[in-house]
């Protein structure tokens, strides 16, 4: 089965650049409104010291999650994204995530530690 997706932002990878991921698959009747608390948890997570860390969210277009979303926090290594996700038991994450609880169903997450083998030029 092939699953395709669009996201907003274009990625600036390089051949041979690793990473590693926190995805989260989510449903929300507030698609919208879950974007703003994605931004929100960005911005906190910048002034928290989490700056290397992105938040990039991915709209499924087909498949068996079409019409969900994909919410992705990457950070250079497994080692921030495990302190990252550690942060999220802190009082600045904890408040964002309860407001994303009012706007998303959680569906199912996994974690990737991510090499690039090919970078296409835009």
């Amino acid at each position: 089965m092939h699953t395709a997706w669009s996201h907003a932002e274009p990625g600036d990878y390089a051949v041979g650049d690793t990473f590693s991921n926190w995805n989260i698959v989510i449903s929300s009747d507030d698609q919208a409104q879950y974007l703003k608390e994605v931004a929100r948890m960005s911005a906190a997570a910048d002034e928290n010291g989490f700056s290397d860390i992105r938040f990039t969210v991915y709209s499924y277009l087909s498949g068996e999650n079409a019409g969900k979303l994909m919410a992705v926090v990457e950070a250079p290594n497994g080692n921030r994204l495990g302190a990252m996700l550690d942060a999220l038991e802190s009082d600045w994450a904890s408040a964002i995530l309860g407001d994303m609880a009012k706007v998303r169903q959680y569906e199912h997450g996994f974690t990737m530690n991510c090499s690039v083998v090919y970078a296409a030029e835009s």
